[in-house]
């Protein structure tokens, strides 16, 4: 990468990623970082991946615990919603 490459890149960076900017808010991001700078698409995947985890450990103990509480009618339909934003999310 050259110094000019790296100059459009640190603008794009410091262009979408102003502050004050929250958590969720850079998660929804991210994804679009590598849009035009190839360079970027290993810490994008990175950051899409962790983020991918967290929501997906918040869910299923959500779940365990609406099953635990008797709640498996709820607790189906958290995991179905999950899934179904899951595959919306993979296929763009």
């Amino acid at each position: 990468m050259d110094l000019t490459r790296a100059q459009l890149i640190a603008r794009m960076l410091l262009d979408k990623l102003h502050p004050p900017l929250t958590l969720e808010q850079i998660y929804k991001i991210a994804p679009t970082l590598d849009d035009h700078f190839t360079e970027l698409s290993t810490a994008v995947l990175s950051l899409t991946e962790e983020h991918d985890e967290k929501i997906k450990n918040v869910v299923i103990e959500h779940a365990e615990k609406m099953i635990k509480s008797g709640r498996l009618d709820e607790a189906e339909s958290l995991l179905k919603q999950a899934l179904t934003k899951q595959e919306e999310v993979q296929n763009g």
